[in-house]
């Protein structure tokens, strides 16, 4: 009976030494290029959708498209320890290729993205003003 419990502590302290490394291996911050890790030029459609309003734009002309990719590129998004969920949102962005969806997400508030339910803080302050900026801003 004691070496049965001396086995199952081991076999659990093994179980959670492997759960702690895969955490630590884990990274906290990613970007768009780990979400999407394909050739972005492929991207031929974004489509903005306004949380307040339910209104879609689409953006179609290729210098925008890139114009997007370049600061959505640059963003660093942070897996958020708080995982709970949230009423409303800002902003949701869906990326085509053709007229398939090949990535969204979702801006809760000014500057938290959800993420296949996975809550993301990003490195700058003035992403919903720039989101903004870019749905005004679609013919």
């Amino acid at each position: 009976m004691k070496k049965i419990f001396i086995f199952l502590i081991i076999i659990i302290c093994i179980v959670l030494g492997m759960l702690k490394y895969n955490e630590m291996k884990t990274p906290n911050v990613v970007s768009f290029k780990e979400f999407y890790p394909k050739d972005v030029s492929n991207i031929t459609k974004i489509e903005i959708c306004n949380g307040s309003t339910g209104e879609d734009r689409f953006i179609t002309e290729k210098e925008q498209i890139v114009k997007f990719i370049e600061f959505y590129s640059q963003l660093k998004f942070e897996k958020m320890k708080e995982q709970s969920d949230s009423v409303g949102w800002s902003y949701s962005i869906t990326f085509f290729e053709n007229n398939e969806e090949i990535f969204s997400a979702v801006l809760i508030g000014d500057r938290i993205f959800s993420i296949d339910h996975i809550r993301y803080a990003v490195d700058s302050d003035s992403v919903y003003e720039i989101i903004e900026n870019f749905f005004n801003n679609i013919q």
